[in-house]
């Protein structure tokens, strides 16, 4: 299923590279046994090119995957607001949630933030 929603995207004319640039960064679920794939779209702008899309990429599904009853559920998902670090203390917090081997070195050579 990955693959061919992958095959997709890569597929759509260039002047839909912002379209195919999202459809390539959407992680899709699918319930095992079910013929219905949850699709996660981000915003309602999102969304309303994904319904207009909608017919033709579940027709390159159903071919691709040989499978008349594959259908796409679209639903929007809420994104977590980001904050923003602005002391050393708080940049290395957030460093050290995306990389914790930080916190070793940090140990190792005995480093204090000012």
């Amino acid at each position: 299923m990955n693959r061919c929603w992958l095959q997709y995207a890569l597929s759509l004319p260039r002047e839909y590279a912002a379209m195919s640039a999202r459809m390539r960064n959407m992680t899709l679920e699918v319930a095992p046994g079910s013929k219905r794939v949850t699709v996660p779209v981000e915003n309602e702008q999102v969304m309303k090119y994904m319904q207009q899309m909608q017919p033709q990429v579940e027709q390159y599904l159903r071919n691709e995957l040989q499978n008349d009853f594959v259908a796409l559920d679209l639903k929007l998902v809420a994104r977590e607001a980001q904050t923003r670090a602005y002391s050393p203390k708080e940049q290395f917090a957030a460093m050290l949630k995306d990389n914790p081997a930080l916190e070793t070195l940090r140990q190792t050579f005995k480093l204090e933030l000012a």
